[in-house]
Order: C-alpha cells, then structure tokens, then sequence
C-alpha cells in the first residue's frame, strides 16, 4: 500500500507536557472541555492521540480543523483506515461504512470528501517520542506486531509501501487485551493504545489502553507521559490514577 511517511518520531519536550489521548470518535468538543480540566497549554504542551478521531460521534467534520492544530499529532486508526478503503460507488461498501458509523462521510460532497482522505492518508501509522535515556513513548492504534518496537520502527521508517498485513494487525489487533497478556513491548518504556473500549483505562505490562468511549460514555482518558499516570475525565465527575 503506497503511503505517506508511516511513521514519526517527536523530539522530546523541553517546554511543556505532552498527553496521548484515547479514541475521540467526534466528540471534539468533550475532549476541548478534558484539555481545559487538565490545564492543557496549546503554546508548550502536545496531545498526541492513539486514532480513531472519526465515526459514531457527533461532530466528525471538524476533524480538518483539528488536523490543522500545530499541537496535535494522531496515528491513524482502523476507522480513518476503513474510510481510506472505503469506495462509494459499492453499495457493500456504503453499507459497511453506515454500520460502523461513517454516514457522515457519505453525505460529504466529492471535493470535500477528497480533503477528508487526503488529510487521513498523510497520518503516521505510528509514532515515538524521545525520553530520557531510553525512555521512549510508542503510539499505534492498536498493538505492535511481535513485541517488538525497534522491528515495527525499521519496518516503517522510509517505507514506500507498507504490507496490509502488518496495517491490519497495528490497526485492529486485540490479541494482547484478549489474551492479558502483560509482556512488555521491546525497546519502548511506553506504548499508548486505543481501539477496544474499556470501563477505565488499564495497563498491562508497559501497555496502556485509553479507549473509553468517550464518543458514548462521556469520558476521556489521558495519559500524562512525563508523570506516567492517566487521568480520567467525565462530565462532572473527575478522577486520575
């Protein structure tokens, strides 16, 4: 599959903080009243975010706006992939995107449809930001193939194309949550995920899951890289763990 640059790397912050959020599905404006409750500084701190800004939410086109936002810095989740290999001219393929709460794409007119996949097409498929020592905080949607986050880095640092194999699994996997499974991911202190929603936030091994559906359940769950904590946010009900 031809790609844009699949994968970033973010310098570490000197300035401020940085937060990886968990799946926003169009709730952009819940997420803007989290920001506000956490302090969020838009002139030093990073929202890094685990994919998934589309779909079943309420306000799903104002995704270009947030993509724009010098700040913020997503991977690509299975719904911006799934619009991607979306074709509108298959009525199987309306059919699954209406399911999986894509309706809003469809309505959008061809020009504008056009600026929706092309801003989705130039998001990494992960990304890593540097620590102290070795540090690092991984991003993907879903899992890292394998365990093994130097392998996945190389696989996609400079790829032209990148097997769908290998998408499929970061985007859709969710063998490690299934399974409990707590063995670390290799050569990464951190790596942040989303893609299966949970009642809370849950860690296992150096995995943090985030997706709490927020798009449904009203809560956001953030997790605070330089104090290694994750803070949950619901409307009117606050708590960090």
């Amino acid at each position: 599959m031809n790609m844009a640059a699949a994968f970033l790397h973010l310098p570490r912050n000197s300035l401020g903080r940085d937060y990886v959020v968990g799946d926003i599905h169009g709730a952009f404006s819940l997420l803007e009243r989290a920001l506000a409750h956490i302090g969020f500084d838009t002139v030093c701190d990073r929202l890094l975010s685990v994919g998934d800004l589309i779909d079943r939410g309420p306000e799903c086109p104002r995704v270009l706006d947030w993509l724009q936002r010098s700040w913020f810095f997503p991977v690509r989740g299975n719904h911006e992939q799934m619009a991607l290999d979306s074709d509108p001219a298959s009525a199987p393929s309306r059919t699954l995107q209406r399911m999986n709460g894509g309706a809003w794409l469809l309505q959008a007119g061809p020009a504008e449809r056009k600026d929706y996949l092309t801003a989705f097409a130039a998001m990494p498929l992960a990304m890593e930001v540097d620590g102290e020592g070795d540090g690092r905080l991984g991003v993907v949607h879903a899992d890292c193939p394998g365990g093994d986050w130097r392998r996945l880095r190389a696989l996609l640092e400079g790829a032209a194309t990148v097997p769908p194999a290998l998408i499929q699994a970061m985007l859709w996997s969710r063998n490690r949550l299934c399974l409990g499974d707590a063995a670390p991911v290799e050569g990464v202190a951190r790596l942040c995920v989303g893609h299966s929603i949970l009642e809370q936030p849950q860690r296992l091994g150096n995995v943090v899951f985030l997706d709490t559906g927020a798009y449904v359940s009203g809560r956001f769950s953030l997790y605070d890289a330089a104090a290694d904590r994750i803070v949950v946010y619901e409307e009117g009900s606050q708590a960090g763990g």
